[in-house]
């Protein structure tokens, strides 16, 4: 999906000039300029102005207004706006909670999970986020599954997955399928069966399209199995504009005032709350727009992989070619052989990202260094920024099809180009 008809399907008055990274430019000042024009006199701490009365501004409910922000502000209308995309599974309805962002709605639920709800161990997808797993790991009680295999342990009560797979390790797995979902829930369904003590499913759907269906899996919710639905709100949720950060988890739950209650004083309690400034300055969520966004990122991905058609073989090129789901991304990751001179050339992998996006500029394609995905161009970073020497990188293919042009054939010739002058 192009651009300029995000930009329209949004209401933005923007024309489009030609220039897409302006257009981009323009769209993302647009939400900046009017939160500041709409806004900017709002109350936001009792520090400036401590009056009940003056507290309270014509665009705040009664049940929104906060004298503390940190603690007592709650997004009523967005939760219940977005949580009114999510089905009832028989009498069980959902509820919302808006966080800080994805990572601060991970990390409220898995504090939790392992306090309040006493989990003793967590089997968690080895695909799972890296920031996820690193988490959920401090508490050393985990077991890694393969989500291909759905190797889960019979003892376990609670789940943790990610759907669709954003593989991590590219060629130890089959990219011909996705992590079946049907069985997922049969397995769900079986661990709640197999004992009294409440069981838990946590899927987080950041990469997915929006709502998640679980209606689609189960018919009805037994009696000690909670379902708890994580996303982000950034990348394709945010039409790529990177306004803001949030996230949301979405609960399915036989005890479902006690659960929203004690999340919520949670990120109340750890400041991981989404802030005002947050709900105001973020686009409306549009499930259809967003939906098409993250359908078209994932065929412009899959078109540009199949391109490829030359690399060296001292870089390899992965991409999960799933009939159930394309992803956005594709996958570089280079030899054991070249890697060895990371030892004597610093920041090694960096050099195979200044080799491509030179080759775009000078292409004049548009590949832009840095992290996250859901954009209308295409990004480029290492799969952790926080290893000097990863000798894998991660391509989040763009969803404008324009704007994708020449990405296969700058990946193609950056990549070429780093061997030739890196190589042995």
């Amino acid at each position: 999906m192009m651009l300029k008809n995000v930009v329209k399907e949004l209401g933005i008055p923007i024309n489009d000039a030609g220039d897409k990274m302006e257009l981009y430019t323009n769209a993302r000042n647009f939400f900046i300029r009017s939160f500041k024009k709409k806004y900017s006199n709002f109350f936001q701490s009792p520090s400036v102005l401590p009056s009940v009365i003056s507290q309270r501004s014509g665009n705040q409910s009664d049940l929104e207004h906060s004298v503390y922000q940190r603690s007592d502000y709650t997004p009523i209308s967005l939760e219940t706006s977005l949580n009114g995309y999510f089905p009832d599974l028989g009498s069980v309805k959902s509820t919302t909670l808006m966080f800080s962002s994805g990572m601060a709605a991970v990390s409220s639920l898995v504090y939790f999970l392992y306090g309040k709800k006493g989990v003793s161990k967590i089997d968690i997808g080895k695909n799972s986020y890296f920031e996820t797993k690193w988490l959920i790991e401090d508490y050393r009680r985990v077991f890694w599954f393969n989500e291909y295999a759905l190797d889960i342990e019979a003892s376990c009560s609670c789940i943790w997955t990610e759907y669709p797979i954003n593989c991590t390790q590219p060629g130890l797995y089959p990219f011909s399928s996705q992590m079946n979902l049907s069985r997922l829930f049969k397995k769900s369904i079986e661990m709640a069966s197999s004992t009294r003590r409440q069981t838990y499913l946590v899927i987080d759907y950041t990469l997915g399209f929006l709502p998640f269906d679980v209606a689609l899996y189960l018919d009805k919710l037994p009696e000690n199995l909670t379902v708890f639905l994580v996303t982000s709100l950034q990348k394709h949720r945010g039409y790529g504009f990177d306004l803001t950060n949030a996230g949301a988890v979405t609960i399915y739950s036989h005890h479902l005032k006690e659960d929203r209650e004690y999340l919520d004083r949670v990120r109340a309690i750890t400041g991981s709350l989404v802030t005002q400034e947050t709900v105001w300055l973020m686009p409306q969520i549009n499930p259809t727009l967003i939906n098409k966004l993250v359908h078209d990122s994932g065929q412009n991905a899959h078109d540009i992989f199949y391109k490829l058609k030359d690399v060296s073989s001292q870089v390899r090129v992965d991409y999960a070619d799933s009939k159930d789901f394309y992803t956005s991304f594709i996958y570089l990751t280079i030899s054991p052989e070249m890697m060895k001179r990371s030892v004597l050339v610093p920041y090694y992998s960096d050099l195979l990202v200044k080799e491509i996006i030179q080759t775009a500029k000078r292409k004049k394609t548009v590949i832009v260094q840095g992290t996250s995905f859901g954009f209308p161009f295409t990004r480029i970073f290492k799969n952790s920024e926080r290893y000097e020497n990863t000798n894998s990188l991660r391509v989040a293919i763009g969803y404008d099809e324009e704007m994708t042009q020449g990405v296969a054939e700058s990946l193609e010739e950056g990549i070429n180009n780093f061997v030739n002058k890196y190589g042995e």
